[in-house]
């Protein structure tokens, strides 16, 4: 709405960036089990390679956190950073 100052300073703030834990492939969850070394394991298939937007280092983050940190699924963009630089 014009004249509106609140509505106004919402939009022009950064969003809060979203903190994730980067995680390995090396990491039992991303394992696949001997009895059936084909395929991928849920866990994996539930991840994306990301990197943080600040100091660069990366890693396996779920998948639902890119998607919603990019604006895919509603609400502004936001940067993804690790833990380090939160």
């Amino acid at each position: 709405m014009p004249g509106d100052t609140a509505a106004t300073e919402r939009i022009d703030e950064e969003p809060e960036p979203m903190v994730v834990t980067f995680k390995s492939r090396d990491e039992p969850e991303f394992q696949k089990p001997d009895h059936d070394p084909h395929g991928e394991t849920c866990a994996a298939a539930a991840h994306s390679t990301a990197s943080c937007d600040r100091c660069g280092k990366s890693g396996l983050v779920p998948t639902a956190n890119l998607e919603y940190a990019s604006g895919f699924v509603g609400g502004p963009e936001r940067e993804v950073i690790c833990e380090d630089c939160a």
